[in-house]
């Protein structure tokens, strides 16, 4: 009877496992570097200092939400809820939406990153 597991091969679905992590990983800032390149397309913000071109306002939303990952959970949710208003009304609404998916987003690999695998 053929075995699909054996204890000398475990090894080989640590190699598989991790390279699904790293495969994932690329893909997700393949999107997010996309998105981002799409944002500072449609909304160019001039920022002083920075003589090529516009920072977006989308990329700049992003780094917040990675940088408030980790505080209390009224304070995040505060901040959402205040971008999401705020960009109602910079952002036609499929902007916002994606906009406030992708904050949403970074904050949940950093709970992944920071807080589920550590804890395995």
């Amino acid at each position: 009877m053929f075995d699909l597991y054996h204890e000398r091969d475990a090894h080989w679905l640590w190699l598989v496992a991790c390279g699904a992590l790293v495969g994932a990983a690329y893909l997700t800032r393949y999107a997010a570097l996309a998105l981002a390149a799409t944002f500072v397309e449609a909304f160019p913000v001039p920022i002083e200092g920075i003589t090529s071109g516009g920072l977006s306002l989308a990329a700049v939303f992003i780094v917040g939400a990675a940088v408030i990952y980790g505080w209390a959970p009224a304070v995040m949710i505060g901040f959402v809820t205040l971008v999401a208003w705020g960009l109602s009304h910079a952002f036609s609404g499929r902007a916002m939406f994606l906009q406030v998916g992708a904050m949403l987003g970074t904050m949940m690999v950093g709970n992944v990153a920071h807080a589920i695998i550590p804890a395995q």
